[in-house]
């Protein structure tokens, strides 16, 4: 009975001695604390990547318990490497100087039915350069009999 509490106990201490940590953390700008969504996280030390989801929020398992991560973030007008201390609080908060992205009005114009199908009939010699631009196809028209429509022809 000893030797098999002795051996649990082994078990038990060499299965936490290679657990992996888990950090989790939400990116966060500096100017507004705004969450940053669908950032690229990567943990330079294990060469482990994360995408933030909307609310900035990610994990990353770390190999051994270290007080400072190198990050390597990527979002929309950042992208550089930040060493994080660690707060052990879950999710931890890493703030990151990402600018702000200021947008241009733009105009857009509409077209018919017609314009569409004509500029898609322009781009098939770019599109397709080496294929054949025929294909098998039929269409049906209604006909007009006494000014009713009658029947498809």
């Amino acid at each position: 009975m000893r030797s098999c509490s002795i051996f649990f106990i082994i078990c038990v201490q060499g299965i936490l001695c290679c657990a992996q940590n888990i950090f989790q953390g939400v990116l966060l700008t500096v100017n507004d604390s705004t969450v940053i969504p669908f950032a690229s996280v990567k943990l330079i030390a294990t060469d482990e990547m994360q995408i933030t989801d909307e609310f900035g929020a990610f994990s990353l398992s770390t190999a051994k318990d270290s007080a400072i991560l190198e990050l390597e973030i990527a979002a929309l007008n950042y992208h550089g490497i930040i060493s994080h201390k660690r707060t052990y609080a879950s999710p931890e908060k890493i703030y990151v100087p990402a600018g702000s992205i200021f947008l241009d009005s733009i105009e857009i114009k509409g077209y018919t039915a017609q314009q569409v199908i004509q500029k898609a009939v322009e781009q098939i010699p770019f599109l397709y350069p080496d294929s054949a631009y025929v294909a098998n196809a039929f269409y049906r028209q209604i006909h007009m009999e006494n000014k009713k429509f009658v029947r498809l022809i």
